[in-house]
């Protein structure tokens, strides 16, 4: 009776305890995406003006929405456009519109945690793409 019990125990304990350890070990060296939700603000504002004076539009301030590698953001114009899109590693990718235009942004992020910002390029309705370097918002 007591060898049953120590089987019985053995197996219904120590097989799931096995197999969560196991686990653990394969998602050891699994990594997330970098965080970059929140308000970003425009690192050169000048540059900003002559890109946004194309799209009628002059948001100073994106507001980062973030769920795992899905993003949603949303510009500071008129319109309150908002674009989705994807970060895969440090790559971002996102396509959305407005009443007036068609928006995509893609970019990297650089650097590292509390010092991020984010790089690449803006277009408005397939207009010539825009340099553009966003930083956290004070």
């Amino acid at each position: 009776m007591v060898k049953k019990l120590v089987l019985a125990y053995s197996f219904l304990v120590g097989l799931p305890l096995l197999v969560v350890l196991g686990t653990l070990q394969a998602g050891r060296r699994l990594a997330g995406p970098p965080a970059i939700s929140g308000d970003w603000t425009v690192n050169d504002p000048a540059a900003w003006s002559i890109c946004a004076k194309t799209a009628a539009a002059t948001p100073a301030l994106f507001s980062i929405s973030q769920s795992g590698a899905d993003l949603e953001i949303a510009l500071n114009d008129r319109d309150r456009t908002i674009i989705a899109g994807r970060l895969e590693g440090s790559r971002f990718s996102t396509r959305g519109s407005s009443a007036e235009s068609i928006v995509r942004m893609e970019g990297n992020v650089a650097g590292s945690r509390g010092r991020r910002s984010l790089v690449g390029w803006v277009s408005f309705s397939g207009g010539a793409p825009c340099g553009l370097t966003l930083v956290r918002a004070q």
